[in-house]
């Protein structure tokens, strides 16, 4: 695996996404369903560039050279570990869903948002099992997954719910 495949799967799949019975679709890549083996979903592991114990000595290295008065070369090294470190540390968890085909090839697509990423996952499930139609668009933003309906291209999104349930916009009686 080279280095740019690494990168990609520890950042979040920001584009499209279309589901029908028989397709998958997403950044220029159709799939169909019946090639599907297997898909799941789970937590992204993401590996820290800063071990836990250069971000500690690092820390201690700063603190100490900061009240020495020493903002010089050692201060600026050690801040920069530190607050990179803390970065890391306090990114937030990444959700994967990997689709795997039939050819043992894999696709990753990933959110910071597990609930649309479960959402996606039972849609995808359930377009598998069900002979019904359905068919449904995500859009994967980069801290949201924004769901609407293919056919009739609507994006609606109130407090996390169906528009249908909403009622009349007319003022009139």
């Amino acid at each position: 695996m080279n280095a740019n495949k690494k990168k990609e799967k520890t950042k979040p799949y920001l584009g499209s996404l279309v589901l029908t019975n028989e397709t998958l679709s997403f950044s220029g890549v159709t799939i169909q369903l019946r090639n599907v083996t297997r898909f799941s979903m789970h937590e992204i592991k993401r590996h820290h560039r800063v071990s836990l114990g250069l971000l500690i000595i690092s820390a201690v290295l700063f603190l100490l050279s900061w009240s020495w008065k020493g903002w010089g070369f050692l201060s600026f090294i050690t801040a920069l570990i530190t607050g990179y470190g803390i970065y890391e540390y306090f990114r937030p968890k990444l959700y994967g869903l990997v689709i795997e085909l039939s050819s043992a090839f894999h696709y990753i697509l990933s959110s910071t948002d597990k609930e649309g990423i479960e959402k996606v996952y039972g849609r995808i499930s359930e377009a598998m099992r069900n002979p019904k139609r359905v068919s449904f668009a995500a859009d994967f933003k980069p801290d949201k997954i924004i769901f609407g309906d293919y056919i009739a291209g609507d994006k609606y999104e109130v407090n996390d719910s169906n528009i249908d349930k909403m009622g009349s916009f007319n003022s009139n009686s």
